[in-house]
């Protein structure tokens, strides 16, 4: 019998090899196998021709499934323009990024970046410094 399981275990591993997440394996009870599915990461970006100070970008993605923001980056081609992405109306940073020509990363949120299924994005361009160019990237996580 433990050859049997043996040889279950060892079909198993193609798959395991995979799959995002950890395994256990039980070798003092029933040899049960446990597979956790890990989080996956994606991206979506935005890129913003001509930004105006206190121009709002609404809708500008609708979350498909459960997810949580991890990063939000964002760059202008020249100047600063500051930045804010909104889950359904409140702040997800908390307070307006400054966005730069060398390009600026966050993740350490004082707003709300926990986004329900088929929760909205909004991009809200704060004060723009002399910036054609304003490109927006977030990084979501989702299980």
């Amino acid at each position: 019998m433990s050859s049997l399981r043996l040889l279950a275990l060892v079909l198993l591993v193609p798959w395991v090899a995979f799959a995002q997440g950890t395994v256990t394996i039980d070798q003092t009870g029933s040899g049960t196998v446990t597979i956790a599915k890990g989080s996956k990461t994606e991206v979506a970006c935005l890129y913003i021709e001509a930004p105006v100070s206190a121009e709002d970008f609404d809708t500008v993605w609708r979350s498909p499934v459960a997810t949580t923001i991890t990063e939000i980056f964002c760059e202008t081609d020249a100047g600063t323009s500051g930045l804010e992405l909104t889950n359904d109306g409140s702040a997800v940073n908390g307070s307006d990024i400054s966005c730069t020509s060398s390009g600026v990363s966050d993740t350490s949120f004082a707003g709300d970046a926990t986004v329900v299924q088929g929760g909205l994005i909004d991009v809200n361009v704060g004060t723009v410094a002399t910036a054609v160019r304003l490109s927006v990237c977030w990084r979501y996580t989702y299980d």
